[in-house]
């Protein structure tokens, strides 16, 4: 993956004198990091080179930073051959920027030597002098040796270190102080200097004029050029980092939301990896280089990432806050983790990864904390957490997930394909749980339903059969769907099914089992609910099924006011639920607790697997009994053959009609033993005898025909 490393400054003033150094720090936890600078964005840029691998500096500025025979197209820094402070004065503010930072890559100074030699020897010496003595007085005062190391840091302790100075030196000039400070930076210590992290002899600059409005605001074709300029070279990734120090905190802001905005798109091509803001202060030895605008950025990115998961339930602009801090912290883990999995219900529609989520954040609440806490993102997650279990409520404390207030929170947040999917799912198992309206009491009604479940079942057409993974969900759904009286021609269904549920069923039915329900003396509010949850399913289907808009448009006739219809119907409906479902749980809350006997999905298919197998042991074992028959048969027949043959022998005088009977029999018997085509053929054969006919002599006749 290509990645790039982008620094975004502005320039500012530089002065009349371009030989007049300002000198500013970063304080890293104590060790202090010093540059010099002749201007203010300068040492910005100084300091990123000296924590960061930049590929490319942008510099936004106005008309008057540049001359029109300047480059502005990108450049490589390391030809800028223009070494020398010759004639510095005629250059640009951005040719003049460019040549100070391509010396800083190079490790020197041209203009810091040209003040270190305007001052002849003899008064560099007297100058010493002076500085000593109130060295003496500061290490009294600040209880710290000077040293070399220390000298640079003691002028930044005196704010009226010139004051000072002057009272020890007459005549002590501001060319001198100049000199002195100077001087004092090049002997210090080079790990308290700034210096380029590390070396790239491909960095390049460029500049983008930028021009004012009336009102003083960033014009937004100034901010579609600086951001086409960011994305040039098309990277796979940008790391950016900025020095908002002279564009002004409107500007600023909006070239940060604006980035923000870009950062946070699905690509997530560009990051925002560093914010600074560098001031000049006229009262002081050096000015620090504020580094602290990136962590207000984060907290920013934070609590909108906060407002998102609260409004959309989407976790991920939190997540990727918390990862970039790298900190261990077991009860935040746990947290986000939670989160996820509410996003993940959310996106996929999926209700066992949403409740699942919620289930993780009530453990999380519930647990004790802990007395560790971090620094500013412990209280800002404690914050989010308070804000989280605000915004649940009841999901969060009761424990036991209520489906009207998933459905309400759902709803309000209007994630409205979620709220369909939550009550199409969710809220039948509630109504049989509850006793809204159930099938079974006792073990008598239990087997009825079970008895009832498998005649819908091998009724069922393959594809459907996955409605009966849970019973419940199937009694209140899709139980009774098929009789011609829940699809009425006029397209009432809803309604039509509803009645046919609490009027009906309640008492016996042929074909289906008795329904009970504890709501037997308001069943004008169970017909309400019934009603309005079947209705959900049907606004469902005809907004997912929606006709096309018209394909031709016409930007003349559009009234772009009016709201969309599917979406009032559905808004419409689902209000309708949740009033008519209150209703019923108000009642259910008055009366005893309805005997509700379920039957799980798991119970159903092992009892339908039983069913199976006792009727394949029937079968086998009614086949044993025919086959044992057909033995005992066929041995009785064989013993009177027998004695038949002995009688014929005893008795010559046996009669032709029985001999013929006796033929026929055998006969019959032996077919048995022929082939089966064969036995179709004499069957066939015999059909067209005439009754009483035998098969010898209807062959002996048909010879005879034939002589």
């Amino acid at each position: 993956m290509r990645e790039k490393s982008v620094l975004l400054t502005t320039l500012g003033s530089s002065g009349d004198d371009r030989l007049d150094y300002q000198y500013f720090y970063y304080d890293d936890h104590g060790h202090l990091s010093y540059c010099n600078s002749l201007s203010v964005a300068e040492a910005g840029t100084k300091y990123i080179l000296s924590q960061k691998n930049i590929d490319e500096i942008i510099v936004l500025g106005s008309g008057a930073s540049y001359n029109p025979e300047d480059a502005l197209r990108p450049q490589v820094l390391r030809n800028f051959e223009d070494y020398s402070a010759e004639g510095i004065e005629n250059l640009s503010e951005y040719s003049f920027f460019r040549y100070r930072i391509a010396q800083f890559m190079e490790d020197i100074d041209v203009e810091g030597a040209d003040v270190l030699e305007s001052i002849k020897p003899d008064r560099q010496k007297e100058i010493m002098e002076a500085f000593r003595k109130i060295c003496e007085q500061g290490e009294g005062i600040t209880g710290q040796h000077v040293t070399r190391k220390r000298a640079f840091h003691l002028l930044n302790r005196i704010p009226e270190f010139q004051t000072l100075m002057e009272q020890q030196l007459s005549g002590f000039s501001d060319q001198e102080m100049r000199w002195l400070m100077m001087y004092l930076f090049a002997r210090l210590d080079p790990s308290f200097k700034m210096h380029v992290s590390e070396y790239n002899e491909k960095i390049q600059m460029c500049f983008v004029p930028i021009a004012r409005a009336k009102d003083s605001m960033l014009p937004l074709d100034n901010i579609l050029e600086i951001v086409k300029t960011v994305y040039s070279d098309d990277p796979d990734h940008i790391h950016l980092y900025m020095d908002m120090q002279g564009i002004g905190s409107a500007d600023g802001f909006t070239l940060i939301s604006v980035f923000s905005m870009i950062a946070n798109d699905v690509t997530r091509q560009i990051s925002i990896r560093g914010l600074i803001t560098t001031h000049s202060l006229p009262s002081s030895f050096a000015s620090p280089i504020d580094d602290q605008e990136m962590k207000r950025y984060d907290i920013n990115l934070l609590v909108a990432g906060m407002n998102t998961f609260l409004k959309y339930g989407k976790v991920d602009l939190i997540r990727d806050y918390w990862y970039s801090r790298h900190i261990d912290h077991p009860r935040i883990e746990l947290l986000l983790y939670g989160m996820q999995n509410v996003s993940d219900g959310i996106s996929l529609c999926d209700l066992a990864n949403l409740e699942y989520g919620i289930r993780i954040l009530q453990k999380v609440f519930s647990a004790p904390g802990t007395d560790h806490q971090l620094e500013l993102e412990s209280n800002i997650f404690r914050l989010i957490s308070r804000t989280i279990q605000m915004d649940y409520g009841k999901l969060l404390t009761e424990e036991k997930i209520s489906g009207l207030e998933l459905v309400k929170w759902a709803y309000r947040k209007k994630l409205y394909q979620q709220t369909l999917t939550i009550i199409e799912s969710k809220i039948p198992l509630e109504i049989v749980e509850k006793g809204i309206l159930y099938y079974a009491r006792d073990d008598e009604s239990r087997l009825h339903m079970l008895q009832s479940l498998r005649l819908c079942y091998e009724k069922a057409h393959p594809a459907q059969r996955w409605t009966f993974k849970d019973p419940d969900h199937y009694f209140i759904k899709f139980y009774g769907r098929s009789l011609p009286r829940a699809n009425p021609s006029n397209g009432e269904r809803s309604h039509a099914y509803a009645i046919l549920r609490v009027m009906e069923l309640f008492e016996d039915h042929d074909d289906f089992v008795r329904a009970y329900s504890v709501l037997d003396g308001k069943r004008h509010l169970l017909l309400r609910l019934m009603e309005s949850y079947y209705h959900i399913g049907e606004v469902r289907n005809a907004v997912n099924h929606a006709e096309e808009k018209a394909p031709v448009i016409s930007l003349e006739n559009i009234n772009v006011r009016s709201e969309n219809k599917d979406l009032l119907l559905m808004q419409k409906a689902i209000e309708n639920f949740i009033h008519a479902y209150e209703e019923v749980l108000k009642a259910v809350d008055q009366v005893p607790e309805a005997p509700v006997i379920r039957i799980s999905g798991e119970e159903f298919r092992t009892w339908y697997a039983g069913q199976l197998r006792g009727g394949k042991r029937k079968r086998r074992g009614a086949g044993s009994r025919n086959t044992e028959q057909s033995r005992n048969t066929d041995g009785s027949e064989e013993r009177t053959e027998a004695s038949a043959r002995d009688e014929k022998q005893k008795r010559p005088e046996t009669s032709a009609q029985n001999e013929t009977q006796n033929q026929t029999d055998t006969s019959a018997r032996d077919e048995t033993q022929v082939p089966a085509p064969a036995r179709r053929k004499r069957r066939r054969r015999r059909k067209k005898r005439a009754p009483g006919e035998t098969e010898s002599s209807t062959g002996r006749e048909s010879a005879e025909d034939s002589e």
